[in-house]
């Protein structure tokens, strides 16, 4: 059964190999900024969709930085990081999960990123930056 764990990294450990380089996959512009209150819920949605995750996961927020976000669904490994007006998303993981990430599964993914981002309070239910932000 897969699900959601929260973990404490304080290194990786290694230098990263070339097939697992971070790569950035969205940029998202948000209207209101990661606050304490936006944290919790993000906890909150991640730990109640735990269930949903067929695969090992986990996530926790940077200990050095609080508007990065780590999460880990193996093999692949996320990194959202918050700013005032964006959020971006990078990912990284072994070269055979890219080549299954293919567009239509990027569009799929933004989508539901722009959904919870809309639920949780960064984006406006309706206006430009919304329709923006779907796209």
């Amino acid at each position: 059964m897969g699900g959601f764990c929260k973990s404490r990294v304080r290194g990786l450990g290694s230098r990263p190999k070339i097939e697992n380089m971070k790569e950035k996959i969205y940029d998202i512009g948000i209207e209101r900024p990661l606050t304490a209150s936006r944290r919790k819920a993000i906890d909150k949605f991640l730990d109640e969709n735990a269930s949903k995750v067929k695969w090992p996961a986990s996530y926790r927020w940077d200990e050095a930085n609080d508007q990065l976000l780590h999460i880990t669904v193996f093999p692949v490994k996320w990194e959202i990081w918050f700013a005032p007006k964006r959020i971006t998303v990078y990912g990284s993981g072994p070269i055979w999960a890219r080549m299954l990430f293919s567009e239509n599964k990027k569009v799929m993914l933004r989508k539901g990123i722009v959904y919870v981002l809309k639920d949780l309070g960064f984006i406006k239910v309706s206006g430009k930056m919304a329709q923006q932000s779907a796209r």
